[in-house]
């Protein structure tokens, strides 16, 4: 027998079909392949499109902040900014390793990225066992925070601190005079803190061990806590003071996850699995959405999903990114919240006007659907 949550999903791929049908010029509307609605948000994924290669593995993606459009690439060897026609290299070279300059002289060894601002761009060199600092107006890189080629776990200032294999950073920028940057170590099992003034390191919390952590973010409707997804589970750290944090564990309705997103309140995506798929997970509703596997054709990929299997995931421009391995594939994704009954305002990047045709479309959504059930 079908379950509730497919019989949902698919009259909601109906009812798309039959609006766009019957309102085919309506401003605001574009075809969809795939639509899932929560409580508070609508989410309409498109046509999974064609890949980029790169020479080296890609660590993360952000939206570019110092070239509008583009989306700037963290990797193995390199740093490099992408738009639709081109790669820019920014530093790095052909081969892994270690130094400060500008431009190619530059070498990183597994460099996460994460932007401080339009100009910095803060590097977490994973093999390099140190935080390092890309200024994009002279694509120029100095250490920035722990001593680079030397592990370890020491609190202190700048240089003075010791990393062990950092990688994931997010960042608190709610202060006036200084951004918190929580930089994951050890591992996976150290939280640690960089304050931007006076480069002070500290330890946050001391995580499972073996928890295997594989992404990071600061939670934008609790900006006092930090999420971390492990293959099965969310881990939400407390960070109210400098000295201890407090955990939360949420079990996830999926397991061998390996990289997760937030896109809104209450709903992630997922990548891996034990089909090797690409999931939204509305943690709510404890509701599971696959929008591909490597079992199944999906209107949106048009072939099977093998691709996403170990790989990473990233959000810009309203496009999600697909990381796997040296290969970045892209998915067009809509994520709108609804307030006030109906009426839509823009989330994720999208516009913030608010139309008539929105709200009708909504209503005559909902109308259909009920019709369908």
């Amino acid at each position: 027998m079908e379950s509730p949550g497919k019989r949902f999903w698919s009259s909601q791929i109906v009812v798309s079909f039959l609006l766009l049908s019957v309102l085919p010029n309506c401003s605001g509307l574009t075809a969809t392949q795939l639509t899932y609605r929560s409580s508070d948000a609508l989410v309409e994924f498109e046509n999974l499109t064609s890949d980029s290669s790169f020479e080296h593995l890609i660590t993360n993606i952000e939206a570019d902040l110092y070239i509008e459009g583009n989306i700037l690439i963290g990797g193995m060897a390199s740093i490099q900014t992408l738009n639709l026609t081109s790669k820019i290299m920014l530093v790095g070279g052909s081969s892994p390793g270690y130094e400060n300059g500008r431009g190619d002289e530059v070498r990183v060894f597994y460099a996460f990225i994460h932007q401080l601002s339009k100009e910095t761009v803060l590097l977490s060199d994973l093999y390099n066992n140190c935080i390092r600092k890309l200024n994009r107006g002279e694509n120029g890189v100095e250490d920035y925070a722990g001593r680079c080629r030397e592990q370890g776990e020491k609190d202190g200032v700048g240089q003075e601190a010791r990393l062990f294999k950092p990688r994931y950073m997010a960042s608190d920028s709610s202060h006036k005079a200084y951004t918190l940057v929580y930089i994951l170590t050890n591992e996976g099992n150290t939280l640690r803190r960089l304050n931007t003034s006076g480069l002070q390191v500290d330890t946050v919390s001391s995580l499972p061990k073996g928890a295997a952590f594989i992404s990071m973010w600061i939670d934008l409707n609790y900006p006092m806590e930090v999420v971390l997804a492990t293959n099965m589970e969310l881990y939400r750290v407390g960070v109210a003071t400098l000295s201890s944090g407090s955990v939360k564990v949420t079990q996830l309705p999926l397991s061998n996850i390996t990289n997760a997103l937030p896109l809104h309140e209450g709903l992630y995506l997922f990548a891996g699995g034990n089909t090797n798929g690409l999931y939204l997970v509305d943690i709510h509703a404890t509701e599971v959405l696959t929008i591909c596997d490597k079992n199944s054709v999906s209107d949106v990929t048009q072939s099977e999903c093998y691709i996403f299997a170990d790989s990473m995931l990233g959000l810009a421009h309203n496009t999600l990114y697909i990381i796997s391995g040296t290969s970045l594939k892209s998915l067009p994704v809509s994520i709108r919240a609804i307030v006030n009954k109906g009426t839509q305002v823009a989330a994720a990047g999208g516009s913030s006007s608010v139309t008539s045709i929105s709200i009708l479309y909504i209503l005559l959504e909902l109308m259909i659907f009920k019709m369908l059930l």
